[in-house]
């Protein structure tokens, strides 16, 4: 089951930096292009708080966005869960997780 997407995007910023601003993540530059332009460029939805704008017409140049981040997200919050979901999975047997992992050199 996928996360709502406030927690989504919560896992993932927790990810990015620990408190003290230090990287968590490394995002490979030349192996995940488009995953970088997504994190420059993805905004939040004003008209809907809490969930990343989407563009449905093909011939807008937004339209290509947020998949990647999308999908690194979804690995994030499965790898590395907000409290939110850690509650839900408590008592449930949980596989190992490894700690800074590489995004793009998962191969």
């Amino acid at each position: 089951m996928n996360p709502p997407v406030k927690d989504r995007l919560n896992a993932f910023n927790a990810r990015l930096l620990d408190p003290n601003g230090a990287p968590r993540v490394f995002i490979h530059p030349t192996l995940c292009p488009e995953l970088v332009r997504d994190l420059v460029e993805v905004v939040l939805d004003p008209s809907n708080p809490g969930n990343v704008y989407k563009v449905r017409r093909r011939d807008d140049p937004y339209f290509y966005r947020t998949h990647a981040s999308d999908a690194a997200g979804y690995l994030i919050a499965f790898e590395w869960p907000v409290v939110s979901e850690l509650a839900k999975l408590a008592g449930k047997k949980q596989r190992r997780r490894v700690p800074y992992r590489v995004l793009g050199d998962l191969m």
